[in-house]
């Protein structure tokens, strides 16, 4: 398969449309010009390069944690006159020959077949139908616009989740954001780092400032299937507000016993419970629409508390200005989809940088002595935002055993607000992107993978960088490595990926090099016999 067709039977779509969408969303086709001027990238590299030459061997200032995420870029540069001689002279030596090579040509060859260029030149002027995106990296799909925005309406926006502006409401609803945000920093910038006023202040730019956008990706592995909504906040007014916001949140949000950023975090921590006792299930649980379905006053009142009643062991945290601002972004979620504009009035504002951590810790604040009242029998209690695993020991005594489980359930579910769905008591469930099951007092691993997924990697004749592939290769293969836990899952899913590479085009000759630096790579990150 190269897509997922999901449009009406009388919709005709364009001939050759695999051809093209099969290649992959990534897939970059040919400039039809050679690199072009290189004046900009000369430009960034003599400032890298002078700026480095004139801090080397100088001491750094470490009075100040340094953030990466709160980086602005400077326009200082070093006189010329505070520089070596020398770098000067290589810099513009290095510069006159570079520019000799970089010189705009029409290119010959196109990685693109006629048939293929028709292809996307049809879809691209069509506009009754979409190409998106199917949700769990399910690949490409092929929607009717008209299914598309209908479902976006039905199943989200004309929901009591939100509300219809026009376009003068949305823009006066963030005028007042505006004015909250500069009372905000006012009133908090005193306790704030140089490094986080000078990330506030030099990315709040109110006139430059976008709405956010919503979309939805395409749950086909539901029966039936599905859309998920989905906004998108870079470059809005409370984008990197909220980023400040989330930086701080997750101190609180990652220490919290639950939590787990990733499958592999979760692997590290089957090491501290194995052996198992004897008689032990696994369990997970999942909530539907967790996001919209938190109850955002609440919320904030709980997290605040929470912090106050852990203030010494979270005292870096600024309490006051963290919950006042993230009390701004939830309640002010403005987006718009097409030439509509919406707000959100309950949940968690989707699309922002701290929705992810706020849902998780909410929920943690909840879920936290629940996991004390039973953990003579929760031997692992773990939860990836909405998705809960864990490993239940049982009671000797069958219908006591089933009474506290039940009493479990019901006090994970007591959250306002929130279903959670929990699955039968089992040996072997999946879970994020692995298959995990109980063999006596053990645990194993393998790789999990949906059947709708389509394995459509970047194809060889595409221009990309040569460093996507090894990139591509070795992650995929440490992964295999590292969330496997038996030799002939890992062998058979290695080869596996070599085949769906070599199907994709790719020669032996590139790859099992490659493959031969992962399993090097691997001897020194997780050793194997």
């Amino acid at each position: 398969m190269a897509l997922h067709d999901v449009t009406l039977p009388a919709t005709t779509i364009p001939q050759n449309l695999t051809n093209i969408i099969g290649l992959g969303l990534k897939f970059c086709p040919t400039p039809r010009y050679t690199t072009r001027d290189a004046t900009k990238n000369l430009d960034r590299f003599r400032k890298d390069l002078f700026v480095k030459a004139y801090f080397a061997g100088k001491p750094l200032n470490k009075e100040e944690e340094y953030i990466p995420k709160m980086r602005v870029e400077s326009e200082w540069e070093p006189k010329l006159w505070d520089l070596p001689e020398t770098i000067i002279n290589r810099y513009e030596a290095f510069a006159s020959k570079i520019t000799q090579l970089f010189k705009k040509r029409r290119r010959r060859t196109n990685n693109l077949l006629p048939h293929q260029k028709l292809a996307l030149a049809s879809v691209a002027r069509r506009t009754d139908i979409l190409v998106v995106n199917v949700d769990k990296n399910g690949g490409p799909a092929i929607i009717t616009t008209s299914d598309y925005v209908q479902r976006a309406f039905t199943s989200h926006l004309h929901t009591a989740t939100y509300k219809e502006y026009t376009l003068a409401e949305a823009e006066n609803h963030m005028k007042n954001v505006t004015k909250k945000i500069e009372l905000w920093l006012m009133k908090y910038k005193s306790i704030m780092g140089t490094q986080e006023k000078h990330f506030l202040n030099a990315n709040f730019n109110p006139s430059e400032a976008k709405f956010p956008v919503f979309y939805q990706t395409l749950k086909l592995h539901k029966s039936p299937w599905s859309t998920r909504p989905i906004v998108s906040c870079s470059g809005s007014l409370l984008y990197h507000l909220g980023i400040w916001v989330d930086l701080h949140l997750q101190k609180i949000a990652t220490v919290q016993p639950a939590y787990i950023e990733s499958s592999r975090h979760l692997l590290e921590s089957f090491d501290s419970i194995t052996p198992l006792p004897p008689n032990c299930s696994l369990f997970k649980a999942d909530t539907v629409s967790m996001y919209t379905n938190i109850r955002t006053d609440k919320a904030l009142r709980e997290i605040g508390m929470y912090i106050h009643s852990w203030s010494r062991r979270f005292q870096s945290i600024p309490t006051d200005a963290l919950t006042e601002a993230l009390g701004l972004i939830m309640k002010n979620n403005v987006f718009q989809f097409g030439d509509t504009y919406w707000l959100q009035l309950v949940g968690t504002a989707m699309g922002t940088p701290p929705a992810p951590t706020y849902a998780n810790l909410t929920f943690a604040i909840h879920e936290n002595p629940i996991i004390k009242q039973f953990s003579d029998n929760l031997i692992l209690y773990k939860r990836y935002i909405d998705d809960i695993i864990g490993i239940w020991r049982h009671d000797e005594d069958n219908e006591e055993d089933e009474r506290k489980y039940a009493a479990f359930q019901t006090a994970i579910r007591s959250y306002e607000g929130l279903e959670w769905d929990f699955e039968p008591l089992t040996h072997s469930l999946d879970y994020l992107d692995i298959v995990i099951s109980i063999r006596g007092t053990s645990i194993h691993t393998t790789l999990f993978e949906k059947v709708l997924s389509l394995h459509l990697y970047i194809p060889p004749h595409s221009a990309h960088a040569p460093g996507v592939l090894t990139g591509l290769v070795l992650g995929q293969c440490l992964r295999i490595y590292t969330l496997c836990s038996d030799k002939k899952d890992i062998y058979h899913l290695l080869r596996v990926f070599l085949f769906r590479l070599r199907a994709r085009g790719y020669h032996d000759s590139i790859l099992l090099p490659l493959f031969e630096r992962a399993y090097v790579i691997s001897l020194e990150d997780r050793p194997y016999k």
